[in-house]
Order: structure tokens, then sequence, then C-alpha cells
């Protein structure tokens, strides 16, 4: 087992310029991420897509860190760090919309057939933890050439299924909507995930806007449980559903929101 390092970070021990450049670099990201969510709703770009809007630091952070010739394997919501190992966007676009421009020459459909070796960036599986066996892979055919490079594994909540799966078989968890998320799975969400506004779950940790799983309903279902996690009152409450009402009808021109409610938390 390889030792687990861990440090409390010091923004003060660091060059302002470094840290301006990864900011920049998150930025880009959410940018690319942004951009490429209206696409889809406007009907320019096919498939599915795997938002990674709240994890830009992630890509930034250890990317900094790697050199061309270093390898990653991206998790699938994965795109920031492919821009952050420096993937060209038209590159990533081009992926999207299966055009020849793209890392595959319009062979590939979407975030998990990206692949650039020119920066080290070899692909990804379509199962949830193969990147383990991947990644383990480059990593010996590293130490069987005798070379200095590193394979980074980014990997997300899919690979911690069974804590999800346990919290959502407590009693009293209930199905949001149309079912693709349960009151539980929310619950898991907001304990593990340091989240603290309403769009954070919404947006960042769910893919109920870009599944047509979003509406009033859902929004003030979910609101009453953060409200009950996080002990939020009724005031804050109906101003998160308002906040992330306006953000999803507005930038992510989601039409099915009309803000309302008064509904008490629901309760395990």
């Amino acid at each position: 087992m390889a030792e687990v390092v861990k440090r409390d970070i010091d923004p003060a021990r660091y060059d302002k310029d470094f840290l301006l450049r990864l900011y920049r670099e998150m930025v880009k990201q959410r940018a690319f991420d942004e951009n490429l969510i209206r696409l889809l709703h406007e009907g320019k770009v096919s498939g599915f897509y795997h938002s990674g809007i709240g994890q830009e630091a992630t890509g930034a952070g250890t990317c900094a860190s790697l050199r061309d010739d270093d390898y990653i394997l991206y998790d699938h919501r994965g795109c920031n760090q492919m821009i952050a190992k420096g993937v060209p966007l038209d590159k990533i676009y081009g992926d999207f919309m299966g055009r020849l421009c793209g890392t595959t020459c319009g062979l590939g459909a979407g975030i998990v057939h990206v692949a650039y070796p020119e920066k080290g960036v070899l692909g990804q599986s379509g199962t949830l933890g193969a990147c383990f066996v991947i990644a383990a892979g480059a990593g010996y055919a590293v130490k069987v050439k005798k070379t200095d490079q590193v394979c980074v594994c980014y990997f997300g909540d899919g690979t911690a299924a069974r804590d999800v799966a346990k919290t959502m078989s407590s009693a009293g968890t209930q199905p949001l909507g149309d079912g693709k998320y349960h009151s539980g799975e929310i619950r898991w969400i907001i304990r593990n995930e340091r989240v603290t506004r309403l769009a954070d779950i919404i947006l960042r940790r769910t893919l109920l806007p870009f599944e047509d799983g979003i509406s009033a309903g859902v929004v003030d279902a979910i609101a009453a449980i953060a409200a009950e996690e996080l002990g939020w009152t009724d005031e804050r409450r109906r101003a998160e559903i308002e906040h992330t009402s306006g953000m999803l009808s507005g930038r992510y021109r989601v039409r099915t929101l009309t803000p309302t409610s008064s509904a008490p938390p629901e309760r395990n």
C-alpha cells in the first residue's frame, strides 16, 4: 500500500503568479463547461455530457505539477482534467461534435472517448473504476522503461457506490421526481460532498438539469432535505430555491421551473 501524504495548504507559501495561473486555468475550464451545456440545450451537440462544474481545482492543481509526457486517466467528469493537461479546446469540442478535428477524428461520441497521447491523456474506459487497471498498467510500463514519468488516476463517487447504496437503504428514503435520485442519495451528497448551497447539489452533484429530471417540485424537495441537513431557516431555504431556479432558467435555460414553495422538510 502506497503512503498517503496529507498536509494543510497555506496559500502564502506559493508564488502569486502561480496562483493566478491556477485561477485562470479554473476559469477556462468553467467557461468551457458552461458553454458546452448551452450547446447541448440548444441542440447543437448530441449525446450526453458529464459536467465537471465545481471540480475545476482538482485538475488545475494536479496537472500544474505534471509534464507533457506524464500520464493521466481522467474520470467521467474529466474535461477539466483534459483541459488542465493541455488538450486543445478545439480537439475536445471536435469530439463532442463528431468532427475530424477531434482527438478521434470524428469517430468518438463524447467525453469517455477523448485520447490525446501528445499530452499524456490516455483516454478512459466506459466502466466506472476500470481506470485503476489502465493506470496500473501505465505505471508498470514506466517502471519497465525506467523513466521518471508519473501516472495520475482520477476517480469520483461512482467508486463509492456501496456507501451511497447503504445510505439509500435507510428508513424513509423516497424517490424524487421520476426516480432518478432518492432522498437518501441527496442526504449522502450533503453529508459527504461539503456542499453549502442548493445550487452545489443540483448543478454540481447531480445530472438532473441535463437529464430532463428537474422541476419546481424536485427543487423544493431537495431544498427541504438540505434545510434539514444544513440547519437552514425557512427564509434561507426560500432564498436558495430562488437563487437556484434563477440559475437553471437563466444561465442553463431550463424552462420547467416556476419558483415556489413552502414545503416542510422531508424527514427520515
